[in-house]
């Protein structure tokens, strides 16, 4: 029987990845035999990434990607496909946590710029791939959601607003695309020991600044049902958004113990 969770001979676009999920996020990928263009606005800053994948024996580029530009998505989309072929999966990861300020006390422009990164940037690479994944009826589109966009926090207004909205775009994908062998999965990571959540005990601003460092999932947790989400394994859950903390689903993506659910009653905040 082929492993279902395998990713053996795909092609994977990771926007986001020099740094916290979605750089593990492309280590598992390439680990389960995935070639990974690892994207960031600058590419440099992958590097770290790229040469992880490299050493474990994987298939991985580097492509400098400001996915708030739809041409520089494009072009990465372009790069990928004369470095491995086809793209078969994309993983939207690319986020910004900044500005953290209470409304009234927030600068307009960096609150614009955050909704641009945040949902923007997600149209923008997702629409970059479509046309191929459409013309072979085939492909896997991974949005990473939240548990903001479903819960306000004092402080993250442009990370509560932008993510509401991501979902919310996840869900037209799905409905648009349901038929056409396009999956779509949002993943809601939980509360992850990333830059974010620095940033967040920093301006304490809320009650996520004040859950404690261990209480926080290591970013290996949310990278292997990141990976899980873009098998052939996970279709039954097409169309859903996922939580971390589903004990379904963190048996089939194989994390088992890896980490802890996120506190109970903290709303989870999606962090990389």
């Amino acid at each position: 029987m082929a492993n279902e969770t395998s990713l053996s001979g795909k092609v994977a676009i990771l926007s986001g990845g020099s740094r916290g999920i979605g750089a593990a996020a492309a280590i598992e990928m390439a680990r389960r035999g995935a070639a990974v263009m690892v994207a960031a606005r600058k590419a440099e800053s992958c590097a770290e990434t790229v040469a992880a994948i490299r050493a474990a024996g994987g298939k991985a580029e580097a492509s400098a990607c400001e996915v708030t530009d739809y041409a520089a998505c494009a072009a990465t989309v372009a790069a990928t496909e004369r470095a491995f072929g086809p793209v078969d999966i994309i993983v939207a990861n690319a986020a910004a946590i900044d500005p953290v300020a209470r409304i009234a006390d927030s600068d307009p422009a960096e609150w614009a710029r955050h909704i641009d990164i945040n949902l923007t940037g997600i149209y923008n690479i997702v629409r970059a791939v479509l046309p191929g994944m459409a013309a072979r009826n085939s492909g896997t589109i991974v949005a990473m959601s939240t548990g903001a966009a479903t819960s306000a926090r004092n402080g993250i207004s442009p990370y509560c607003a932008s993510k509401a909205g991501a979902l919310m775009l996840h869900n037209c994908l799905d409905l648009e695309l349901r038929d056409t062998g396009i999956d779509c999965y949002a993943l809601a990571p939980g509360m992850v020991d990333t830059h974010m959540h620095v940033r967040m005990r920093a301006e304490q601003i809320n009650d996520l600044s004040f859950v404690p460092r261990e209480k926080l999932q290591p970013v290996e947790a949310p990278a292997n049902i990141i990976a899980w989400l873009a098998s052939a394994d996970a279709k039954a859950w097409r169309g859903k958004l996922i939580m971390f903390n589903d004990p379904e689903v963190r048996q089939r993506a194989g994390i088992g113990n890896l980490a802890a659910p996120p506190t109970p009653g903290a709303s989870p905040q999606q962090d990389r």
